[in-house]
């Protein structure tokens, strides 16, 4: 028997995100960020795709 409201989570640990730099050629000031982290968006796209339906994913991008 299943109980509807009992979610399985899946905590998914991105090791290295990408990294984001301002380039002077490139970016903005006041706008552009001086460095940071990309999102994995299509890794969440794909892993989010082949998990079962009764589970929930948090992607974790803590070093």
């Amino acid at each position: 028997m299943s109980d509807e409201t009992v979610w399985q989570y899946w905590i998914v640990r991105v090791g290295a995100a990408g990294e984001t730099w301002f380039r002077i050629d490139e970016g903005e000031c006041d706008y552009d960020p001086l460095e940071g982290f990309v999102l994995a968006r299509d890794l969440e796209s794909v892993v989010n795709a082949i998990a079962p339906p009764h589970t929930r994913l948090v992607f974790s991008y803590a070093a």
